[in-house]
């Protein structure tokens, strides 16, 4: 019975050690000052709401090991505001409409991501998607790193927010 105890242990803290998080650190620089408030909302595919990564292979989606670290919709909002926050000084970006409570952002951006996988056949990274009803699409080649390509792709978008936010000024 101890055996088994401890075999299971073992067991479960082998299967627990197997998984990988995506984490993505800020690499941006604060650059600029101002007092302006602006939201920001991010809705994500519902095949990204299994919590990890997804890329294509042979024409089928399928699931990788590595696992968002958060719910998908507060990881990849969270990262936006946090890296405008970074890039665009004393801007006050937050999470829309939660942290907003009584007083509306002067600017709105609500990003709705279409597609974001890892496309092993071609070697890139997709992400496709609506900036205001406006689409974009962001593709990036990868030689080994998709991981890396993949975090690259989502700092495209953080710095096409940034210049449409230094823009109006």
């Amino acid at each position: 019975m101890k055996k088994l105890f401890i075999v299971s242990c073992l067991l479960i803290f082998w299967g627990c050690s197997q998984k990988s998080y995506l984490y993505w650190k800020n690499d941006f620089k604060n650059k600029y000052k101002t007092d302006k408030k602006i939201g920001i909302n991010v809705e994500v595919p519902e095949y990204l709401y299994s919590g990890k990564l997804v890329a294509k292979k042979n024409n089928k989606l399928i699931l990788l090991k590595t696992e968002i670290n958060q719910i998908p919709d507060d990881f990849f909002t969270g990262y936006l505001v946090d890296s405008l926050s970074v890039l665009a000084g004393d801007y006050n970006i937050k999470s829309y409409p939660w942290e907003f409570q009584n007083n509306k952002p002067q600017k709105i951006y609500i990003v709705k991501i279409k597609d974001y996988f890892i496309d092993f056949d071609n070697k890139k990274v997709v992400l496709i998607g609506k900036i205001n009803n406006k689409n974009f699409n962001i593709i990036k080649r990868y030689k080994k790193d998709y991981l890396g390509a993949y975090k690259k792709v989502y700092d495209e978008l953080v710095l096409k927010i940034f210049k449409d936010i230094k823009e109006e000024e």
